[in-house]
């Protein structure tokens, strides 16, 4: 979050699935910065919200599809690590990159180690010829926050 606001500056929102995990620990960390935070709730009981943020919709557990199109707000994705509903979200906003539904910008998949399987499918995805090769040009697996600002100054051709 230091890194990405001394870079972005004070322009900064954070928009999450509202779990208490790591989504959590970047909303504690983006209001520290003095940015604006957000959530996408899916109504479960078995994980109610976390309350906090500036802003929420909530979404009921059959329409995950419609919560994931809000996502699309954001201007980056970062994926850290997360389960199966973080792969669920992974796939669709790569599938949308594809297709061009999705502007072509970077996509961060913080924790190399977490995301190397991932990295591995989607090399061998693309020299199967399943996936385009310049999607690879937008995709950074890391564990470093300076290659995070390096990699979105080399893609959004900021100086």
């Amino acid at each position: 979050m230091d890194k990405l606001t001394g870079f972005l500056g004070g322009n900064l929102g954070v928009l999450t699935g509202g779990g208490g995990g790591v989504m959590r620990l970047a909303t504690d960390q983006a209001r520290g910065k003095g940015a604006l935070t957000g959530a996408c709730f899916l109504e479960l009981e078995a994980q109610p919200p976390e309350l906090g943020v500036d802003f929420f919709n909530t979404f009921q557990e059959t329409s995950r599809h419609f919560r994931q199109k809000w996502f699309e707000v954001a201007d980056f994705c970062i994926f850290n690590v997360g389960g199966v509903g973080t792969l669920e979200e992974v796939g669709i906003e790569m599938c949308n990159l594809k297709l061009g539904i999705r502007p072509r910008v970077p996509y961060i998949f913080f924790n190399a180690k977490f995301w190397g399987d991932l990295r591995r499918q989607v090399n061998q995805m693309i020299r199967d010829k399943r996936a385009p090769a310049w999607m690879a040009d937008y995709m950074l697996f890391t564990d470093d926050p300076d290659e995070v600002v390096k990699f979105y100054r080399r893609k959004l051709q900021v100086l």
